[in-house]
């Protein structure tokens, strides 16, 4: 029912999804709006259960489009860093796929909120977020987002192992380039080595490896380019320092 996706590498695992989900602060909501245009909205959100809860008022062009057609999708987007010099992103997103409604069940509006509102002031007292809520109540309209299909992606250069080249008779120059981004555990490393071989040979060594932690799936591709005479003539750099 649901597409499959083409690049299947750079697909995220559902947990991977549901901790995105869990962590976002706001998503955009897509629905089939007037004239059956696409209508797609930014809102706060809450996930539980394979559920996701919104909050908003009891008319307009969101609540129209709900009543007219169920179907819908909803886009967190956890991680957009630009990196300028290699013209692309360094991204990781998700979209939910299913079925939404206007809640009516005045107990679960009510649990819906109170999650809600402890999200995003997890701090708060109880007395003071029932006086908030119930300030709000009468003009407070919940919707439920049933999930039926999960699908995430993620960038292929973000989650990139470190792997240091060591040192040794070549004299190998080393150059790593770090691309850190804020509140990210991983970054991806560009290694550029150069040689100082002497005359009639050289070596360029590119290491490209990648790494999904969370599910501790390892790629790693090595690709050593050797250009020499024979490789008896450098063997003897290999051997210890008398």
């Amino acid at each position: 029912m649901f597409r499959e996706m083409r690049r299947k590498k750079q697909m995220l695992s559902n947990d991977e999804c549901i901790e995105i989900l869990n962590k976002g602060t706001s998503g955009v909501l897509a629905l089939l709006g007037d004239n059956n245009y696409p209508y797609t909205v930014p809102i706060s959100y809450i996930y539980c259960n394979s559920k996701l809860y919104f909050h908003g008022a009891k008319s307009g062009h969101k609540i129209d489009a709900i009543k007219k057609y169920s179907k819908a999708s909803f886009c967190v987007i956890d991680q957009d860093n630009i990196i300028p010099e290699e013209y692309t992103t360094y991204f990781r997103s998700v979209v939910a796929f299913g079925n939404i409604h206007i809640m009516k069940n005045e107990i679960e509006i009510k649990k819906a909120i109170e999650d809600l509102a402890k999200k995003y002031y997890p701090n708060d007292s109880e007395v003071r977020r029932n006086i908030e809520i119930d300030k709000e109540w009468k003009s407070l309209c919940m919707m439920e987002f049933s999930i039926e299909y999960l699908s995430g992606k993620e960038a292929i250069e973000i989650t990139v192992p470190d792997i240091f080249i060591p040192y040794s008779k070549f004299s190998i120059c080393t150059s790593l380039q770090f691309f850190n981004k804020p509140n990210e555990e991983n970054a991806k490393i560009k290694r550029k080595v150069c040689t100082n071989f002497p005359f009639d040979f050289g070596c360029i060594i590119c290491i490209n490896a990648f790494k999904k932690i969370n599910n501790l799936l390892i790629e790693t591709s090595l690709v050593v380019y050797i250009l020499s005479n024979l490789i008896s003539d450098i063997y003897p750099l290999f051997l210890p320092a008398d």
